[in-house]
Parts: structure tokens; sequence; C-alpha cells
């Protein structure tokens, strides 16, 4: 057994680039899909002091960031991202901005390594900016296993005319993320992530450790990644006693309420929030004044998480978040993918649009209870893919997208009754008659629009009940326990994944991932016709998509009763274009209907139907 798994694995039947070989001939990945024995992954230490005005949307900030490399390399430079200049006159975007949004971008104002001041202005010989992206060439150049320290202060305009996943709502409601001078995911494939922020494909982080402080004036609340640490020094008593209260209740405490909104929340005139996170790949926070804020705990296993929302008193269904969430955390944790959640808080903001970052995500008001629990698991989902296991969104957004589409499914209709991905396959149905799809593989920093959205989004997600319909419940969740167990925390890619599940299963699955990922291809299943051969019934079916699908069939009869027949993926392996499938009845068939729910199809939503015995 052990001998076929590292043949299967050893021989994989897909294109790989010529960076992703390199990396299995250093043995920092292996063909079995389990980092190689050579794998590393270098460590940063941030702690950061930042002070927000809510009147001028101006942040100010000083960082400083332990960096190690645990690399083989030499390091002569540092890249940062600096998200801010997304805005900044000159800046590639992937969308139009209004005039009055355009600004100078971030202000660097100080910046040194290891105590030596480097030179800031446009014409500095050390520091180089070309759109999000800031390189620090070293004085001296930073070996393996050693260890430098960056500090800098720096600034910027929070955008408000055009928020994108960030920005000032207005003066008493801010979403910040994409906001401190990030340092750039060194790895073992690409070296420094160079790939620059122009507003759609999302991130690339490294695990890192946060000890924050923000500033604001009185009575504004903040939430933030991590955990709050003073709340004692900031919050006024009445308000203390009930966070403490829902830091140990399982039931929802509303701990800022209508009638506390004109009333000190706060006891100073500024308030120092103090947040620590650990082993996070990112840190975002928001900000409110007159939010109402409701919190829990759900105790896990090893683990007690605080879930909170804070909201606008305007809102019809935000006060069901927390409990939503409270659902979704448990289900995550003990169904799909039935790991612990990762984190001790999760906080959901009421901001605008719906994005995630790691412990607490930005989300608008839903129109409806519905959209609302589909929004808040969705983000939820994230938790895992990208945060925990260390994706490369702007490469491989299908690894989180398609994720958090497909693993949340079940609970969303438990929570909302309603079929949750009926939106999604219906949208696919529209884009690709204007023949907006492309293989999810396609690196995700080249799509836009409903190019990024299709592959990232929809067909990945199809791939996944796919895959879970040729492998089975049991065998997909150990093979995806497997994958995060191994890759948690580290930066796997999609063919650390495929051969994670080539290894599971036993056998070498590229007829099921080169379709799905790698080529042009739709889903579309056709009926061809029905054959009673005196008392044989079967139907012919025919793959005009190219994907390797399940075939649903639902039977019924004359007698009014009916039968349903499910086959899997696999019947396509061996490259047949039509398939018979016995229905294995005697009764007299009225009709044969194709497809269900969970299937995508160019046609979803139209019913395919063969009359037959009548």
């Amino acid at each position: 057994m052990l001998l076929s798994v590292i043949l299967i694995s050893q021989t994989p039947d897909l294109y790989i680039p010529q960076p992703i070989k390199r990396a299995y001939q250093k043995e920092t990945r292996s063909y079995n899909g389990v980092p190689g024995k050579n794998y590393w992954i270098n460590e940063i230490n941030y702690k950061i002091n930042a002070s927000v005005d809510p009147i001028t949307k101006i942040l100010d900030g000083q960082l400083s960031a332990r960096y190690v490399n645990n690399s083989p390399d030499t390091l002569k430079e540092i890249v940062m991202h600096l998200y801010p200049d997304l805005f900044k006159e000159g800046t590639v975007r992937d969308w139009q901005i209004p005039k009055e949004a355009v600004n100078d971008g971030v202000l660097i104002k100080k910046l040194s390594v290891d105590l030596k001041e480097y030179d800031v202005s446009d014409t500095s010989r050390s520091i180089s900016r070309s759109t999000t992206n800031m390189k620090i060439k070293l004085e001296n150049p930073l070996n393996p296993k050693d260890e430098l320290l960056i500090t800098t202060e720096w600034s910027f305009i929070i955008p408000e005319i055009r928020p994108v996943r960030t920005g000032a709502y207005s003066d008493t409601s801010m979403f910040i993320a994409y906001w401190y001078p990030k340092i750039a995911v060194y790895d073992d494939i690409h070296g420094w992530d160079e790939i620059t922020y122009a507003g759609t494909a999302e991130m690339y982080s490294s695990t890192a450790s946060f000890d924050v402080e923000i500033t604001t004036p009185q009575n504004f609340v903040v939430w933030a990644t991590g955990i709050l640490e003073n709340p004692d020094e900031i919050l006024s008593d009445k308000i203390l006693e009930r966070y403490n209260q829902a830091q140990e209740s399982e039931s929802i405490v509303n701990i800022l309420t209508q009638e506390d909104i004109h009333s000190d929340v706060t006891k100073s005139e500024f308030s120092a929030w103090k947040f620590k996170a650990e082993k996070a790949p990112d840190f975002a926070f928001a900000l409110g004044k007159n939010y109402l804020w409701d919190g829990a705990i759900v105790k896990l296993k090893d683990r007690t998480v605080f879930v909170d929302a804070g909201y606008l008193k305007e809102s019809v269904n935000f006060k069901e978040v927390v409990r939503i969430s409270v659902e979704a955390i448990k289900f995550h944790s003990f169904e799909m993918p039935g790991v612990i959640f990762p984190y001790p808080t999760f906080t959901v903001f009421n901001g605008r649009g719906g994005m995630e970052f790691p412990m607490i995500v930005n989300d608008g008001e839903a129109r409806t209870y519905e959209s609302t629990v589909g929004l808040t698991t969705h983000e939820l989902a994230h938790t895992y893919f990208p945060f925990y296991m260390g994706i490369n969104e702007k490469r491989y957004a299908f690894m989180d997208e398609g994720w958090a589409v497909f693993s949340p499914t079940r609970i969303q209709r438990r929570l909302g009754e309603y079929n949750p991905i009926e939106g999604r396959f219906k949208v696919q149905e529209r884009q690709l008659e204007n023949i907006l799809e492309v293989p999810p593989m396609t690196p995700s920093f080249l799509l836009k629009g409903s190019h990024y959205r299709v592959a990232s989004y929809t067909r990945s997600a199809g791939a996944l009940f796919a895959l879970e319909e040729l492998l089975g419940e049991e065998l997909f969740l150990k093979a995806l326990q497997t994958f995060i167990a191994e890759w948690k925390e580290k930066h796997p890619t999609p063919y650390d994944f495929f051969f994670t599940f080539d290894r599971a299963a036993n056998e070498n699955l590229s007829w099921f991932w080169k379709p799905w990922f790698f080529e042009f291809h739709s889903a579309e299943l056709n009926f061809v016709n029905y054959v009673n051969d005196n008392g044989r019934k079967y139907v012919s079916v025919r793959n005009d998509g190219g994907l390797p699908l399940p075939i649903k069939l639902k039977i019924y009869f004359t007698d009014n009763t009916e039968k349903s027949i499910s086959v899997s993926p696999r019947i396509w392996q061996s490259g047949e274009k039509v398939v018979d499938i016995e229905l294995n009845t005697d009764k007299e068939i009225l009709e044969i209907e194709l497809g269900n729910e969970l299937v995508p199809d160019v046609n979803y939503g139209k019913r395919k139907t063969l009359k037959s015995d009548k």
C-alpha cells in the first residue's frame, strides 16, 4: 500500500511551473503533498501604535517589526506592502476612482533598520517605491538564521469617497484594513512576493504576532484582530460589567444597548485600546460611535471563543449575527472540516460590503435574514482558508473563495432554510453566456471582474462538491483534515492540496484535477435518450461541457412515487462523452429529471427532463 501511494504521488500528470518544480527539487515540498524535510517559513513580530482622527480621517502610526530569516538564502533587500498607495495618483487600479478620492498615499516619515536611519525622500538610493510596494536595500545583508528590526513612522488618509474593503463610512464608523507597512512574504517558491495590490486579488500573508495599541477619541469602541488586553482601563463601569459577563456567557449579552448611546461608554477623553494576537496572518480593526454591541462565548473541546458584533442601531438583522456565528463556529469545529476553530475571538462589524480579516470581518447590512446567514457564514469560513492555512490569495484565490462557498452550505441550509448556492450557479449561467469562464489555476492577480469571480468562487466550489461526491464524505473529510493538519500556518499551493488528496485516495486524481482546475471546460450534462429494451430501462447522458460532474437523476413514476439515482463523477474517468445509466426499476416511468441544486450547469435552474414510458 505504501509503495503504491508513493508511486502515485511521485508521478504527477499535471503541468507544474518551474518555480514549484524547483521547490520539489530542494525538498521544501514533496510529491506526496507533505511539507518537505527542508521546508521553512520566516517569522515576524509586530508592535504597532496608531491613532485615528475620525474628523480629519488621518491615521498616524509607529511600527517596529522583528523579522527572522529562517530561509537558506541571504536577503539583500526587504519588501514591504504599502496598501493605502492604492489611492495614490498614478497607481494602477482594477477600476476607476473619482478624482477627489485620489490622495498622496502613504507618507513615510521615518524608517530605520537595526537603528540605522534610511533616507525616505523621493531621491533615496536605499528605498524604492512602485505602486503598492516599497523595497528597502539593506546595507548589511540578512544571513540565514539572523534577524533584523525595522522601525517606521507613517500616516495616510483613510479613504471615504470610494472605500475598497476598508475606509470611513461616516465620522462615527470606520473599518481599517490594508493599513500598516506590512512585510511581504518571502517563501520557498517565488522568494519575495512582489505582486502589487490593484484592488481585486487580495492578500498573501505570513503568520505573525501582533501587539497593537489604537488611540481614539472618547466614546468610540474599537473591535480588532486578537484579544482586548485592557478593557478595565477603557470601558465605563456599567459597560465593563456587561463586557465581562459576555466573556463568560453562552447566552448573548447586550453589552451596548440603545439606552447607552447617549451616555459615556469610555472613561477618558482619549482611549488607548490594546490588542494582542498570536499566529495571525494580518491585523485589522474597526471603530464605531453610537454602535450597539452584543457578545457571547462558544465552548469547544480545548478552547473558548469570544464572539461579538458591533452594529448600527438601524440594523434589522445584525442582532442575529452573534447567534449565527456561534452556530457556524460549532459547525466548522465538529462537522466541516471538523477542525477546532483556530482563534480565540471572532468579531462581525457592521460596516460595508463583505470582507474577511483574521478574527474580524467587515459586513454591510444584508437585505434579509437568509442573506445575513449567507454573508456571515461565508466570511467566517475564511478563518480556515486563507488565514489558518496561509493561502496565497494573489495567485490562488480559488483555494479560499471556493472553500468559503462550499464549506458552509449545510449550516446555511440549517439556519436559513434556503439554497445557499443557487445564486452563485445562476450568476455563473449568465456569465458563461459571455464566455467569462477561465481555469481556476489562472493566476488570480491576472483576472478581473466576472472572470475572477467565476474562477475563484463558482467553478472551484463546484469542483469541491464534485470531489466530495467522488471520494465520499468520510474519505473527503479525512483528506481535508490531513491537509489542514500538515499545512496549517504554512503556505500550501494547489499542488500540495492535489497531492495530499491523491495520497488519501491512494490514486492519481489528475483526470479530475485537470479539467476542473487547468483546462477550459464548462458544466453541462444533457440527456441523449431513454431506452426501454424489453424491460431493461436506461438513459444516455452526454457530457457536453467536459467537467467530471456527478449525475443526479430523479425518476417520477406513474403511481406518484419517486426514485433518486446518484452516479459518481468517476463515470467520466476514462474519457467517455456519453454514458448509459441503468434505472433498475420495473415501475412505469412518467418522467426523468437530470441534475439538482448542488450540481452546477450552464442552464442551472432550467429543468432537463425526458418523457419516458408514457
